[in-house]
This record gives structure tokens, C-alpha cells and sequence, in this order.
């Protein structure tokens, strides 16, 4: 649940044209909306176990890749080592 606020949390922002991270946010909204479906819709029967798995796996793969950008943006240290965001400690990351 606080994966689908935080994502959702995004769009309260005001901004004047969609953004990378509106596009993320967004897809992982709707992997999240899956998993939801696949949980408590389905009750892990059937394909509602595929949905959880793949949702699940997508929205916490999306959330850690957020969370490694947002480190080299705003960690001092880490954005002298790639401060362009395509340099072999970003990619590697």
C-alpha cells in the first residue's frame, strides 16, 4: 500500500509537461494495480499468482531503480562519480 502512495504522491506535483518519472510512476502504478488484482481479487488462484509475482517483482525492480537515480542526483558523493548519470558507477549501479 505505501508503494502505491508513493507513486501516486508524485502526481500531486505541478509540472508543466510529463516527466520521466511520471512515466515510471506510472507503470508501476499499473504493475501494482496487477499485483492488487491478483491479491486480494483473486486470492493468489490461478493466474491471480502470476499477476502477484510479476507485479510485485516490476513495481520493487521500478522503486529500487527510483531509488538508486535519486542517490547519485542527490548523494555529493556518489553524483561526482557520475554526474551525467552514464558513467560506468551509474550504469553499474
Amino acid at each position: 500500500m505505501t508503494t502505491v502512495l508513493t507513486s501516486a504522491t508524485g502526481f500531486l506535483f505541478p509540472v508543466e509537461h510529463l516527466l520521466p518519472s511520471h512515466i515510471v510512476a506510472t507503470i508501476s502504478l499499473v504493475m501494482l494495480a496487477l499485483a492488487i488484482l491478483g491479491r486480494y481479487v483473486l486470492h493468489l488462484a490461478g493466474a491471480g499468482r502470476l499477476l502477484y509475482v510479476v507485479g510485485s517483482v516490476v513495481a520493487l525492480y521500478l522503486n529500487c531503480f527510483v531509488a538508486v537515480v535519486q542517490a547519485f542526483l542527490k548523494v555529493p558523493a556518489l553524483h561526482a562519480l557520475a554526474p551525467n548519470g552514464k558513467e560506468p558507477p551509474f550504469v553499474a549501479a
